[in-house]
């Protein structure tokens, strides 16, 4: 699925299978744009430390997921 999404030589991923009623999570990136030093993550976020290959940027960029309404929220 992975590479449907998204076309490329270098795609990496990583993901957090969906439990219960929480939506998976998934992470894509292209290790020729950046990389990933560590991967650090709990139920509804994950956040990749690395940096921008072409800048030598470091950062953290993180992906979190929040139940939309407030019934799904209450529920969680």
């Amino acid at each position: 699925m992975v590479y449907i999404l998204w076309h490329g030589q270098n795609i990496k991923w990583f993901s957090i299978e969906a439990q219960g009623r929480s939506d998976g999570l998934l992470a894509m990136w292209d290790e020729d744009l950046f990389r990933v030093d560590s991967i650090e993550y709990a139920g509804s976020w994950i956040s990749l430390y690395g940096s921008f290959v072409d800048d030598v940027f470091d950062c953290v960029i993180t992906g979190y997921y929040g139940a939309g309404s407030r019934a799904e929220r209450a529920a969680s």
